[in-house]
């Protein structure tokens, strides 16, 4: 995705959702954990599909702690901004 001045953009489809979110849709979690209830500091967390972290060049173990920002209908490593 080219966003002009900032590098490793890529464009996503996005939705807020609950922690029950993932087991209602029988989604598997394979690295890191799923949203908290009611735990504000968890308002601001992501969680990505393999595409995301594909594009990224990351691993399932090394993507955990990443920081990405929400710009728009975009992700961005935060180190871009």
């Amino acid at each position: 995705m080219n966003i002009p001045g900032i590098e490793n953009a890529i464009g996503v489809e996005s939705c807020y959702i609950t922690p029950e979110f993932l087991d209602t849709y029988g989604i598997k979690i394979l690295e890191g954990r799923n949203f908290r209830p009611n735990q504000l500091a968890d308002s601001n967390k992501f969680i990505i599909n393999e595409t995301a972290l594909k594009t990224f060049g990351w691993t399932r173990t090394n993507a955990i702690g990443q920081k990405l920002t929400w710009s728009c209908r975009y992700l961005v490593r935060s180190s871009e901004l």
